[in-house]
């Protein structure tokens, strides 16, 4: 079972107050499940005014004991009380840091190049093209030497969704995991009913004719967000390499995000609208159905029920 923080004493739950105009704070015992994120604390004071303490949550804890909250007029869930004058702010948790070392944001536009230290990368002695460029579109004519298989890496270049896929492998030497042909090239069918699609966005990504993606075929269209899966290969460490996509030809594995058609969730992930605005929280952990898929701030948002029901992706 999931540790709870607790910050506080415990509240008694009541009725709903009028703590300002449009404002109601309600008195109930709950959970809060934070993501991990450290979310900034704040204190409140008797015109209902809050201040930053300074300190935030510890990133020890997934999951928090709750006393209560407050919603705006129109639904908004504005705050929510951890004990002893300490609240949070569901708006904070666009801003705040998550405990990956690159989150997912869909606004990151192009390969960003990060420096993770000292790291080693395995090319299985594939001759793989050198790059000058984090992106991997600028080739130096050169290639790996195949006997050798381990690599250290200086700089790695990630996508939108936080994935690996380029690798700076000394003096702006790169190289493009999705030329890496260590793919056993075992194809399978998912199991029905497993995924929604994959998810990209709208980006125009591109397809290749095999699952080893040595031959670019085009790129999927734009206009559409979510794609059903038809089969994939997989690697020598029995990861999926590519993605079949009937009619489209094979995509890169990190150019998509997998959707899973069920989640399990904690409870107390916030749940939010359509528009970004937290509206509550999730009652029971559990496996939920997921119906739908979109952007939200630059942020992965699943849709577990009605339009009042989407969750965060990387609360999850």
């Amino acid at each position: 079972m999931t540790a709870l923080g607790n910050l506080g004493s415990v509240h008694q739950a009541g009725a709903a107050s009028t703590a300002g105009q449009g404002v109601t704070e309600t008195k109930a015992n709950g959970v809060f499940a934070s993501g991990y994120q450290d979310l900034p604390l704040y204190s409140k004071d008797s015109t209902g005014q809050f201040t930053a303490t300074g300190k935030t949550l510890s990133l020890d804890y997934p999951q928090y004991q709750s006393f209560g909250y407050i919603k705006a007029g129109d639904g908004t869930l504005e705050a929510i009380d951890l004990g002893g004058d300490q609240w949070v702010k569901p708006a904070d948790k666009f801003t705040a840091n998550y405990p990956f070392e690159v989150p997912l944001d869909l606004g990151r536009k192009g390969i960003e190049a990060i420096d993770f230290g000292t790291r080693y990368y395995d090319s299985f002695k594939t001759p793989m093209k050198i790059y000058s460029d984090a992106a991997a579109t600028q080739a130096t004519g050169r290639t790996l030497d195949p006997s050798i298989s381990e690599w250290q890496v200086v700089n790695t270049g990630v996508n939108n969704f936080g994935f690996p896929v380029t690798f700076d492998l000394g003096n702006n030497q790169w190289v493009s995991d999705r030329e890496n042909r260590n793919a056993s090239y075992q194809s399978s069918a998912p199991l029905a009913g497993a995924f929604l699609g994959l998810f990209t966005d709208g980006v125009a990504i591109p397809t290749y004719t095999t699952a080893g993606l040595e031959t670019a075929q085009g790129t999927l269209s734009p206009t559409k967000t979510l794609w059903p899966i038809e089969a994939d290969v997989l690697d020598t460490d029995k990861l999926a390499h590519a993605y079949s996509i009937e009619g489209q030809g094979w995509v890169y594995r990190m150019d998509v995000l997998p959707i899973a058609t069920t989640s399990n969730v904690l409870q107390g992930i916030l749940t939010y609208n359509g528009a970004g605005k937290a509206q509550g929280t999730i009652a029971t952990t559990g496996a939920y159905r997921v119906f739908a898929v979109k952007n939200i701030n630059n942020r992965v948002f699943l849709r577990l029920g009605n339009d009042n029901q989407w969750i965060d992706y990387q609360d999850l």
